[in-house]
């Protein structure tokens, strides 16, 4: 629709009066065709400076473009607020030069007014993109704040300026993880992907080092979309993604590793193996995590302990879906003087500990859930199908048969779900993980030779007293005729099946030999007397220096040196540093006495960076799928990876410091008029406004 004359007039009455400061260009003064700002462009001098100027207003806007809208958002922008204050000043000021002491200190605080305004704003974008809150709540947050008396000008208060401030955090992130990495001497790569909405393959990529105070830690490197899901696209991605950071992969990269299942897992095999050819010292692993979680699949599939975890997951469900059902046990529970807990739920992230808590809550809610199923049962009000579930659930409930294979299953679980435990974290210990590994083992020799807890014990003499009359936690149970006999025959087979299944899935870590190295860090098992300490990891030291040899050479250590330097830090450390936990010992000599031992200083940041879990990608991902759950899906990938660097490895809000990412903001030019405004501007506009020139005839309104 064409804007006439008398409608532009009423616009400029209806936002200011004060000034005459629209004006505009017409063929037959009843038509407007362009408009254009006559404050702005009489200090465009003055204002071009601002990181928010735009020449659009100056030039002239036309077609679309021409809304009231636009107009009041130009009126309130900051270039145009600052245009009016010029022309207040007295006419000799503005005739006097540009640098001079008036105008500069206006600038200056105008500047500094600008960057306290957007400091709050990136603060508050912080806060959101932490937090996980959806980016349309920004205006409205900061309307908010404006309402509590905080200056926060008008240009910024958009959802778009949101999406800026938050790529503003994330590069300044970014910057100071790759400054971090570029000063790693060694690192490794852990990597895990996800399909996308696509087809594609996005590859999610962490890296594990010795940061600058001498402790492991592991970094998020970035997102990578894999548009064709193979081997070679997949080793061009992680090069690539190295190159772009300035990072020689070559001399530095000591482990990779992979996870996932499947044919994602072959391929990062194959990428693993090509890498190996020009770097054979490489460590190339499958993820501890996941080695133990499909061992855990393995050694329960096609057994009665499947049974078993059906009950919990419907317990699970039979309640959570009623919270009156679960307010009714807190009554049961105090006549029946039991401690009430929740069910716990069966299926947690992937971690073999909620299987394991699941069974103890309901080895500890037994009588209070029989009971309770048998009064619903009973209940007249329950429809026939309601009755039958109950039924047969108590019938599977108060069988022998299930609480021995519940007793066996939390026994067979425990030394599992510490061994889990431990390798859930960024850094893995891996001879403690090794000790809960053969704890397992012998757990499962036990059980097997017949050697088993009260509990399990006790049933299992009552029930050989008379298995007609066996009674657990006050509940009597039923069994068949072959119940007993046949639980007590396949003891034997559940514990040798269960052994092998995890031995397939975690002897390659516990026998590999470079492995073994890892003892010569645990200063928990060093001798206590010099001449045992003297010969203690000399074997070990000779077999790092074997398999790193290459890596070693081309960092210029000087092998000759190493056993000498590892002698002097075991005597250093029995001299003077015994007091020192292990972390405490190999961060100092890290940080402390490098120039002392700056040769075994190369071989302590290759152990500290050997890969073992990627649990750390588990926690990724999901703050990945969340995201993906609203408009956030539609994000460039930078985007999305800044996004995620925020929320997995960002502060907390209450101490962030907005400055650097203010600075960052302010050295970057806007990236177009399109966002000057808080509002879009058609692609014509833009397009002329590089080319126009304004005409020479303009009326005044």
């Amino acid at each position: 629709m064409a804007l006439r004359v008398e409608t532009l007039k009423k616009w400029q009455r209806e936002v200011n009066s004060k000034y005459d400061w629209l004006q505009f260009e017409s063929n037959d003064s009843i038509i407007v065709d362009r408009i254009f700002c006559s404050l702005c462009a009489t200090h465009e001098t003055q204002i071009r400076a601002m990181r928010n100027y735009s020449a659009a207003f100056i030039k002239g806007i036309a077609g679309s473009s021409l809304k009231k809208d636009n107009v009041n958002k130009h009126f309130f922008s900051e270039m145009h607020q600052r245009a009016m204050s010029f022309e207040k000043l007295p006419p000799a000021v503005l005739l006097d030069n540009y640098n001079s002491e008036p105008i500069s200190r206006r600038f200056a605080d105008a500047e500094a007014l600008e960057r306290q305004r957007v400091a709050k704003l990136i603060d508050i974008a912080y806060s959101i993109a932490k937090m996980e809150i959806p980016f349309a709540n920004f205006p409205h947050i900061a309307r908010l704040e404006a309402r509590h008396g905080v200056d926060l000008g008008q240009v910024y208060i958009t959802e778009i300026k949101c999406k800026e401030f938050t790529d503003s955090i994330g590069r300044v992130m970014e910057q100071e993880f790759v400054i971090a990495l570029q000063q790693a001497t060694y690192f490794s790569l852990l990597i895990d992907s996800t399909p996308t909405t696509k087809g594609d393959s996005l590859e999610m990529m962490y890296v594990l080092f010795v940061d600058g105070v001498g402790l492991p830690s592991v970094r998020f490197l970035g997102l990578k979309d894999v548009k064709n899901v193979n081997s070679a696209d997949l080793k061009n991605t992680i090069l690539t993604a190295f190159l772009e950071l300035g990072i020689d992969v070559g001399n530095k990269l000591v482990g990779f590793m992979r996870d996932g299942t499947g044919h994602n897992l072959s391929m990062k095999k194959e990428v693993s193996d090509f890498m190996k050819q020009n770097s054979p010292f490489l460590i190339s692993v499958h993820c501890l995590s996941h080695h133990l979680e499909m061992a855990v699949r393995d050694m329960f599939k096609d057994t009665e302990f499947e049974s078993i975890m059906d009950m919990l997951q419907s317990l699970h469900s039979f309640y959570q879906s009623n919270p009156n059902r679960l307010s009714e046990l807190k009554p049961l529970a105090e006549i029946m003087e039991e401690t009430f807990t929740k069910s716990e739920k069966v299926n947690g992230t992937r971690w073999v500990q909620h299987r394991n808590r699941a069974c103890k809550a309901l080895l500890q809610l037994f009588p209070l859930i029989v009971s309770h199923l048998e009064g619903m049962a009973d209940e007249k009000s329950e429809n026939t199908f309601e009755k039958s579930r109950h039924q047969a659930c108590l019938g599977t409930l108060k069988s022998l048969k299930f609480v021995l294979h519940l007793l066996l299953f939390i026994e067979v679980l425990d030394p599992i779900s510490k061994l889990s435990l431990s390798i859930q974290k960024e850094s893995v210990d891996f001879l403690y993980a090794t000790a809960l590994l053969e704890q397992f083992y012998s757990t499962i020799e036990r059980i097997a030779n017949g050697t088993l807890y009260c509990a399990l014990s006790n049933l299992l003499s009552d029930a050989e007293k008379d298995p007609k009359s066996v009674f657990f936690n006050g509940i009597r149970l039923t069994s068949g005729s072959q119940d007993l006999e046949g639980f007590r025959k396949s003891v034997p087979s559940y514990t040798e099946d269960i052994a092998n299944c995890v031995k397939n899935r975690l002897d390659e870590f516990h026998k590999e030999d470079i492995f073994q190295c890892l003892k010569m860090l645990d200063v928990n098992i060093w001798p206590a007397n010099r001449e045992s300490l003297a010969e203690y990891g000399v074997k070990e030291l000779y077999l790092f220096i074997g398999h790193f040899e290459r890596l070693l050479k081309m960092n210029n250590v000087d092998l000759s040196q190493l056993a000498r330097e590892w002698d002097l830090v075991k005597g250093f450390r029995l001299k003077s540093l015994t007091q020192l936990s292990k972390q405490e010992l190999w961060q100092c000599v890290l940080t402390n006495y490098r120039e002392k031992f700056p040769n075994l200083y190369h071989m302590i940041c290759i152990l500290l960076s050997f890969p073992l879990s990627s649990s750390i990608l588990e926690r990724g991902y999901l703050s990945l799928e969340r995201m993906r759950s609203d408009c956030r899906n539609t994000f460039g990938e930078k985007s999305l990876e800044y996004l995620v660097r925020i929320i997995i490895e960002g502060v907390e809000p209450e101490v962030y410091d907005p400055r650097p990412a203010v600075s960052l903001f302010f050295s970057q030019p806007c990236s177009s008029s399109l966002f000057s405004y808080g509002n879009r501007i058609s692609e014509s506009v833009l397009f002329e406004e590089e080319f126009y020139e304004p005409p020479e005839k303009k009326y005044v309104l």
